[in-house]
């Protein structure tokens, strides 16, 4: 049974730990690992059409100026097509764009690629990839049929999850991954997870000390001076009071409360 529980436990933690965090980015949810990641290697376009949830037609602006249909890859908009065209024509159509690609490259006219667009602001903007917004925004799933290079498979994975699992977008038509069924569970691992969520973690402050998250509150006490560990008496009140005497034993407050310098009264 300990083993049992310690699998259980483990598993819960690594779980726990690949989540993946969303920031918001121009109004839109965005998987935080992937900011600042375009590529070096990719080409210039202007959208010029959304033929749908997924498809788009560009014209590439570099020498030779030329049209393609481009496919966005890994996302699956077959639930949520009209929605996911519509996002599509908000972000890009009639805009710059930028492409880079997966293994296949062209098949029959076809581009397959990841689609990047710039959104500027004032510390520089982002450059964010088409198919993580519709995936991070509930727009899309993952495309379980295709084939994706791993390194960008496992961020669509985890950031559709965790669209799932928030209920965003479209998304709230649709059940998430059933939860545990907690009174089933060994009382043993209930009180672990009770303690885990519920119970105040310590919190480490700038000086050092540690408190719990309840404890960590601001002292609106006005301190007057210490108590020296030798017996001294000292008008300072910063940390480098009773340096020349073996420390602080108390603080003194100005409403007259004294308080040890680990904390008690």
């Amino acid at each position: 049974m300990r083993k049992y529980l310690m699998i259980v436990i483990v598993l819960f933690f690594v779980l726990t730990a690949i989540s993946n965090d969303f920031a918001s980015i121009e109004g839109l949810y965005y998987p935080s690992d992937l900011v600042f990641r375009m590529p070096d290697n990719v080409e210039e376009a202007v959208c010029l059409e959304i033929l749908d949830g997924r498809t788009i037609k560009v014209k590439y602006t570099g020498m030779i100026e030329k049209e393609k249909i481009v496919k966005l890859i890994g996302v699956d908009i077959s639930r949520f097509n009209s929605s996911a065209a519509t996002v599509l024509e908000k972000l890009i159509e009639g805009k710059k764009i930028f492409l880079s690609y997966g293994w296949q490259g062209e098949i029959e006219g076809e581009v397959s690629a990841y689609v990047w667009k710039h959104f500027p602001g004032l510390t520089g903007g982002y450059t964010l990839m088409l198919n993580a917004i519709l995936l991070a925004n509930g727009y899309a799933v993952v495309d379980t049929e295709e084939y994706i290079e791993v390194k960008m498979a496992a961020m669509f994975d985890e950031t559709s999850h965790t669209a799932m699992e928030l209920k965003i977008g479209k998304l709230k038509n649709f059940a998430s991954d059933k939860p545990l069924q907690y009174n089933t569970l060994e009382k043993q691992l209930r009180d672990f997870l009770y303690s885990y969520y519920w119970i105040p973690k310590p919190v480490e402050s700038p000086n050092g000390t540690t408190t719990t998250a309840d404890e960590n509150v601001e002292d609106t006490r006005v301190r007057t001076g210490a108590v020296c560990v030798d017996g001294t008496r000292s008008s300072a009140t910063g940390s480098g009071a009773c340096s020349s005497h073996g420390g602080v034993d108390y603080w003194i407050y100005a409403d007259a409360t004294n308080e040890d310098e680990d904390g008690g009264e």
